[in-house]
């Protein structure tokens, strides 16, 4: 899948400022969600994804925001870090939903903007066409 490929390059050119010890975690969530999984997610709401894409797409994500936070966990002080963390922590930190559910709403935000076109447009036209032998 070209995306996930995609996807992956902008998140090594961004990794400078992925992992620096500075930024917050919101902010590195920020920059990711703006740059990387926007490259990831392009076209999606429009798109057929088979199940295969989706399980790519989140555990590329998954990666991701390990590596992020490995970065952010390591600059910690070491006490009481020795418990495994999951991803779902991980992505409550950052503040961030699963990409599935991203790519899901991105398709109801589509679907919304279609349904309330107004009448007269070419959009609303053909959703109202009558087709011979089409039983709805």
């Amino acid at each position: 899948m070209a995306k996930v490929s995609s996807g992956y390059r902008k998140f090594k050119e961004l990794l400078p400022h992925l992992i620096l010890r500075g930024p917050s975690l919101r902010a590195r969530e920020s920059l990711y969600a703006a740059c990387v999984r926007n490259v990831m997610l392009y076209g999606r709401e429009n798109r057929a994804v088979k199940e295969e894409d989706i399980r790519r797409l989140i555990s590329t994500e998954m990666t991701m925001i390990t590596w992020m936070c490995t970065a952010f966990l390591n600059a910690r002080p070491r006490e009481g870090r020795e418990a495994k963390i999951g991803i779902e922590e991980l992505r409550g930190w950052m503040g961030l939903e699963c990409i599935d559910v991203v790519m899901r709403m991105g398709r109801l935000t589509l679907f919304e903007d279609v349904r309330n076109m107004e009448t007269g447009n070419c959009v609303w036209e053909v959703r109202s066409m009558n087709v011979k032998g089409w039983a709805a």
